[in-house]
């Protein structure tokens, strides 16, 4: 039940130690892919025709993205609404480069487990929340405002469309 709602209290030094070369190996690879993912932005055959191997740029993001979510599944159990709250907020107040945001949301992933981390444990002690409970509730009113937020801005243009065509 606690690696399904995920917490920090069972993480010991031996299961960090066992992580961390995996995760350095998936951050410098990520960091080194970085350009390439960039590029990837622009469309498949854009990054083909600045010479990006587009196949195996995006088979080495995806083998980074798995080994840093299974390296942090495997200390902490499943933090769910981390990976959708983070980089999000990155993406909202910083507008990064691949590189940028990689470095930038590891910072700012640390910092708000640990807040959450820290209120799990204060807000009804003796006991202790898990740190997935916590992060959940900041999670859901989040990813409902993004989704209200992409309504509104999907949701007024068919509107002004719909109204236009109603007018003509």
């Amino acid at each position: 039940m606690s690696f399904t709602l995920g917490g920090l209290s069972g993480v010991t030094y031996q299961s960090l130690a066992l992580c961390v070369p995996a995760l350095l190996v998936a951050l410098v690879a990520g960091a080194y892919l970085g350009r390439g993912i960039d590029l990837l932005a622009l469309g498949d055959e854009a990054a083909h025709g600045l010479g990006l191997g587009v196949r195996a740029c995006r088979l080495g993001t995806i083998a980074c993205a798995a080994l840093l979510a299974a390296s942090a599944v495997s200390i902490c159990g499943l933090l769910s609404f981390m990976g959708l709250i983070v980089p999000n907020l990155v993406r909202m107040w910083a507008r990064p480069t691949t590189r940028q945001g990689l470095a930038l949301c590891a910072l700012w992933g640390a910092a708000l487990l640990v807040a959450c981390d820290l209120v799990a444990r204060t807000i009804a002690f003796p006991y202790e929340l898990p740190v997935g409970l916590v992060l959940a509730l900041l999670g859901a009113p989040f990813f409902m405002a993004l989704l209200a937020r992409r309504g509104r801005k999907h949701g007024s243009h068919s509107m002004a469309a719909g109204r236009g065509g109603e007018a003509a």
